[in-house]
């Protein structure tokens, strides 16, 4: 998923607008794609209350069966200092079905480090009604200034329902769904200079079992290193007896020396993939590495070189896939100013044990939105797409809309102060 968005104060009024694009599999094995616009609005009518209503709306046809027309009004009253009542009207327009959804709530802080709400959701929908009552319980102890813990616990019952229709057999839809209990425990660690994170959870439901586990590192080895490592993993088992299991492990740096015109980007990636126990079981395991290197040669010329590199062995049914990938990539940027630059840039894939090379080519412009955000719209003549390699996001064929941030060392250090 890729989103961008931009908030501003106007008089007493928050504004927001943005665009969001999602890719997903659904339980059939398809690829589908949505892309929305929203905008939205809210404002502090007295200390207490606040109101806001947002709209996202569907570009096109969307194929994604959670990401539909969404508009929604909500209030919330703020009783006292640490308890806000919540109310929301939603309702959704998509290919599949069309939603309406009523939900009353009450948000409190019990005590230090506690989170407590409970609500209650109506929705209607074509193919029947549901009703659901939720609460959760989040708590999180502070042990120092470097060490917390947290624990949660959510849980959704289902009041009545008319047995509605799963539109993806592989996840419960994204309005309403079935009743589940969910837990989590994590631990953060921030010395200095570093982060380190770690959290399990537990979901249960009639219709599936998740399991999942996450870890972060990242941190500043020294002045022009920054490097994170990510790790996740879940299993999901469902009633139907499919299995499947996901791991990605994750190891990146970028080397921004302040005396040197040299940026250098590397990201290496382990990822696994199985399903058993359902029509077609699979596996594939892919081990990617993406390494970008800019260089600025004058104050408004860069040229940024990219190179991918792929091994890949899979299995589906009875056949048997491996061989290797890699990507070669250029760019050359001018800045006309601060705010404008355009781009050229050229790249060609090879998928070495099919003897299948695949071009791209194409130009930009961009715009400085504010700082350390750069927007950036295009057209690619000649294109491909490989969703494992980073300097392919954005090489299929026609138009095309990327942003992106500045991340240095600097702004790491600043985050890890902020939090």
């Amino acid at each position: 998923m890729a989103s961008v968005s931009y908030n501003t104060i106007v008089e007493d009024f928050t504004l927001n607008a943005g665009l969001r694009g999602n890719k997903d599999l659904d339980g059939a094995g398809n690829n589908n794609s949505s892309a929305l616009a929203s905008v939205g609005a809210s404002k502090e009518v007295s200390d207490r209350l606040t109101v806001r209503a947002n709209h996202e709306q569907a570009l096109s046809n969307n194929n994604g069966v959670d990401f539909p027309t969404r508009s929604l009004l909500g209030a919330e009253y703020r009783v006292t200092a640490n308890t806000s009542l919540i109310a929301s009207q939603e309702w959704t327009k998509g290919q599949a079905q069309d939603t309406s959804s009523t939900r009353l709530g009450i948000n409190t802080q019990p005590w230090n480090g506690a989170q407590m709400s409970a609500s209650y959701e109506q929705q209607l929908a074509e193919d029947g009604d549901r009703s659901f009552a939720n609460v959760g319980l989040l708590q999180t102890w502070k042990i120092s200034e470097a060490l917390s813990f947290s624990a949660s616990l959510d849980r959704t019952s289902v009041v009545a329902s008319s047995a509605p229709t799963a539109l993806n057999i592989n996840a419960p839809v994204a309005t309403g769904g079935e009743g589940f209990t969910a837990y989590s425990i994590g631990a953060d660690y921030r010395p200095s200079d570093w982060v380190w994170t770690n959290r399990a959870e537990y979901r249960t439901s009639d219709v599936s079992t998740h399991r999942g586990a996450s870890l972060g590192l990242q941190g500043s080895p020294m002045d022009a290193l920054a490097m994170q490592l990510t790790m996740l993993w879940q299993k999901d088992s469902l009633a139907s007896a499919t299995t499947t299991l996901s791991s990605d492990a994750s190891l990146r740096a970028a080397w921004r020396p302040s005396y040197d015109r040299l940026v250098l980007l590397d990201r290496f990636d382990v990822r696994r993939n199985e399903q058993s126990g359902g029509l077609v079981n699979y596996s594939s395991q892919r081990y990617i590495n993406n390494l970008t290197a800019n260089w600025q040669s004058q104050a408004a010329w860069q040229v940024r070189f990219n190179h991918g590199i792929k091994f890949s062995d899979e299995k589906i049914a009875t056949g048997v896939w491996s061989g290797l990938t890699d990507l070669v990539g250029l760019e050359l940027i001018y800045d006309f100013n601060e705010d404008w630059d355009i781009t050229t840039h050229a790249s060609t894939l090879r998928v070495r044990h099919l003897n299948n090379t695949q071009s791209g080519l194409g130009v930009a412009v961009g715009f400085n939105v504010f700082d350390n955000f750069w927007l950036s719209w295009g057209y690619n003549f000649t294109g491909f797409y490989d969703q494992d390699f980073a300097a392919a996001e954005y090489s299929r064929e026609g138009i095309f809309m990327r942003f992106r941030f500045k991340f240095d060392q600097n702004s790491l250090e600043d985050m890890l102060k902020t939090n």
